[in-house]
């Protein structure tokens, strides 16, 4: 049984923020898991995740359409899909979710004692290149780009 926080965004925060919910909280129960769901839209958030809820969870699933603040999942495994991928596959993105879980757990190396002082680490170069398209090259290019920027700012990245 594995404990899952997902947060549903999307423009309005109305019909697919609650079918996306709705969906990812049932399947997740018939699979034998505990989600929790948050959303959020143009009238605030409900549901609101706690601080704890959040460090226990084994994953965090992000259904959004819109750009969310992200800085509170630091450290956490996240995986990301549109409000329409988790109405329509649900099953299929909870599956993923975890196994990116457990695949980000098996890789994380073993705590080891560095050589590196601490301040040389943080002054380390941190530099993230990406690359946004969709067909038409307007709004959703933009969009992923503001979003990229935001979370790899958020991350101590330069992008």
């Amino acid at each position: 049984m594995a404990k899952i926080v997902a947060v549903m965004a999307c423009p309005t925060g109305i019909a697919h923020t609650v079918m996306a919910a709705e969906a990812l909280e049932k399947t997740a129960k018939a699979m034998g898991h505990i989600l929790r769901a948050e959303m959020q839209g143009s009238v605030g958030a409900k549901n609101v995740l706690t601080e704890q809820e959040i460090r226990d969870a084994d994953t965090v699933i992000i259904a959004t359409d819109i750009q969310i603040k992200m800085d509170r999942f630091g450290g956490k495994p996240v995986y990301a899909v549109s409000t329409g991928d988790a109405i329509r596959k649900t099953r299929a993105v909870i599956e993923e979710a975890l196994a990116e879980a457990e695949e980000a757990k098996a890789a994380a190396p073993a705590a080891a004692p560095t050589t590196q002082p601490p301040a040389a680490e943080a002054e380390a170069s941190k530099f993230l290149v990406g690359v946004t398209s969709c067909p038409t090259g307007i709004a959703h290019t933009f969009m992923a780009a503001a979003a990229l920027t935001t979370a790899a700012q958020a991350l101590g990245y330069e992008i």
